[in-house]
């Protein structure tokens, strides 16, 4: 496509002659005009097509169902890709809160674990102690008993 602005003259009537303008523009209808080259309805060729106010062309219907079809598709697109990203947030939390209470139950297991290593180690401890006080007190009694035999 193809826009053309010198290939077109517009002329006003003034009093009695006409001027050319500058700009093919027509306050009255709030429209400007300029040639266009490219495809129509399926014929290729010059068009005289309407302009807004910045110069900038007006869409045919068919143009502007174009661009409303195009940008409905990328705003499908977008929704789809923040859907995408939203599930994926959501598995990513998932997976963290999994990973917490794999964490805690690894950390539970390790507590109990330590706790019952500690009483198993206190228990041994309070055995040897018995065992100790046991044949300190066996001792004691054999002493006593050599004594006592001396004494007589």
């Amino acid at each position: 496509h193809r826009v053309m602005r010198d290939d077109l003259r517009v002329y006003r009537l003034s009093g009695r002659r006409y001027e050319r303008q500058e700009r093919p523009w027509f306050p009255e209808l709030g429209l400007g005009m300029m040639l266009w080259e490219g495809e129509f309805e399926g014929v290729r060729g010059r068009w005289l097509r309407w302009t807004d106010a910045q110069g900038e062309l007006i869409l045919t219907g068919k143009q502007r169902a174009e661009q409303e079809a195009a940008a409905r598709q990328q705003e499908a697109a977008a929704r789809q890709a923040a859907e995408i990203r939203v599930q994926q947030e959501a598995a990513a939390r998932q997976a963290a809160e999994t990973r917490f209470q794999q964490e805690a139950a690894a950390r539970q297991a390790a507590a109990r674990q330590a706790a019952e290593t500690r009483f198993q180690q206190e228990a041994a401890a309070r055995r040897q102690e018995a065992a100790a006080r046991q044949a300190a007190e066996a001792r004691v009694a054999e002493l006593e008993a050599l004594l006592g035999r001396r004494s007589t």
